[in-house]
């Protein structure tokens, strides 16, 4: 059984999908899934690196507290979990706040389509060019699963450097 839209025109008429049409441009839409998911990758990794120096500069600035707080009987354990849970109350927000902006964005993207274009005066998807006049958004949860999971792991390494440095 073929085709329900051909067989209801009749012999000389067929039908095709946008993918038969435009499979560069879904090729390239799937290419450029893969490296969004790797430019999303790097981002986390630099910020990991930032949450790294930034406890650093803390446990710098800390260290006239920290050498009170071991003339007064505090374990190395316990100085160490101050700045892990530091670290990770900080990596934790980020991802938080990283996964609402996300989500927020991706489910108002016409709308943010909209406003820069008011803003530019520039048509950012010219239908002469893309063949869509707006981007389909769709949140998969799987990916965004996914992200936060490699945010979170990243977060977790980045604090136990620098609280076991102290």
């Amino acid at each position: 059984m073929g085709d329900p839209v051909e067989s209801g025109l009749g012999h000389p008429f067929y039908s095709r999908d946008w993918k038969e049409l435009f499979p560069g441009f879904f090729h390239a839409l799937n290419d450029n899934r893969s490296l969004m998911f790797m430019l999303l990758v790097m981002i986390m990794v630099v910020s990991a690196f930032v949450i790294v120096v930034t406890l650093m500069m803390m446990i710098m600035a800390k260290s006239t507290d920290v050498a009170i707080l071991k003339t007064m009987g505090a374990a190395d354990r316990s100085i160490e979990m101050i700045f892990a849970i530091e670290g990770t109350l900080i990596g934790v927000a980020g991802v938080i706040l990283g996964v609402l902006a996300g989500v927020a964005v991706s489910t108002r993207l016409a709308w943010v389509q909209a406003r820069i274009e008011e803003v530019t005066g520039v048509d950012t998807l010219p239908a002469s060019v893309y063949q869509v006049a707006a981007l389909p958004t769709e949140v998969d949860l799987i990916q965004v699963v996914s992200g936060v999971s490699i945010a979170l792991i990243f977060t977790l390494g980045a604090e136990l450097i620098p609280s076991r440095h102290w």
